[in-house]
């Protein structure tokens, strides 16, 4: 992880802290949030932090606030205040902070200004804190890992690619269940069939797709013969009230 900078900044208030929500944007409509990206661009945390305050945008304002407060305390090198933590807490306390802020900060998860700078404070603040130089270095190479698997401009294709099939295979999926509930129960049966003979077939459809298709198939298949057997024994305790075939 890079070094950063120790320089001073002026002394704010720091509220209390806030979750990132998911994947958010910034309103480019947004004139105070605008400037705010502005100064987070400058590092100039301890002015964006006034701002947010002063304006209070209540769509991003506890996104913000917690990017703003981390990356804030990072440049301070407040290593303990970055994580939210007593000076002192053991690994396990950690360990389990810096897998919450991660996610929460994480660039894929929380697109606002400052959310990449945010994530690499975190991993950085861990590695400050942390007493075991077997620790230190697990945070400093899986930290450094993390971010040049999130920044490799070949790797976010892939996984872009890999997100945009996911999205087409299960609006496919979605379609074939809506039309397997309106099949007859023969055509069920020979669609299940089906699936069996191809599960282990190279088709375009993942294996593992395949498979869940033909466990839900089976589902449809035994509700469908259960309720046609019931409706049957119903019809034949209809025909005979006084006790079926044996009355």
């Amino acid at each position: 992880m890079p070094e950063r900078a120790a320089a001073a900044t002026a002394s704010v208030d720091m509220p209390g802290w806030s979750a990132c929500s998911g994947k958010q944007t910034v309103s480019e409509g947004s004139a105070v949030i605008a400037t705010v990206a502005g100064q987070i661009q400058a590092k100039d945390y301890a002015a964006a932090l006034a701002m947010l305050e002063a304006h209070h945008e209540d769509s991003v304002h506890g996104d913000l606030q917690l990017i703003l407060q981390i990356c804030y305390r990072a440049q301070q090198e407040q290593w303990w205040q970055v994580l939210q933590l007593e000076p002192g807490s053991d690994a396990k306390s950690i360990k389990a902070t810096v897998r919450t802020l991660a996610r929460k900060v994480h660039p894929d998860k929380c697109s606002l200004p400052g959310g990449a700078e945010a994530f690499k404070a975190v991993i950085e603040a861990a590695e400050h804190v942390s007493t075991s130089d077997t620790e230190k270095a697990q945070y400093r190479d899986n930290g450094a890992q993390w971010w040049a698997e999130w920044d490799d401009p070949e790797q976010q294709s892939r996984k872009r690619k890999a997100e945009a099939l996911q999205e087409q295979h299960g609006e496919a999926r979605r379609i074939w269940w809506a039309q397997l509930q309106d099949l007859p129960l023969q055509d069920l049966q020979e669609e299940v069939r089906k699936l069996q003979r191809d599960i282990l077939k190279d088709q375009d459809v993942p294996k593992a797709e395949r498979q869940e298709r033909l466990r839900e198939a089976r589902a449809l298949l035994n509700q469908r013969l259960s309720e046609d057997l019931l409706a049957a024994r119903t019809h034949d305790l209809d025909r005979h009230p006084g006790g079926g075939f044996f009355a």
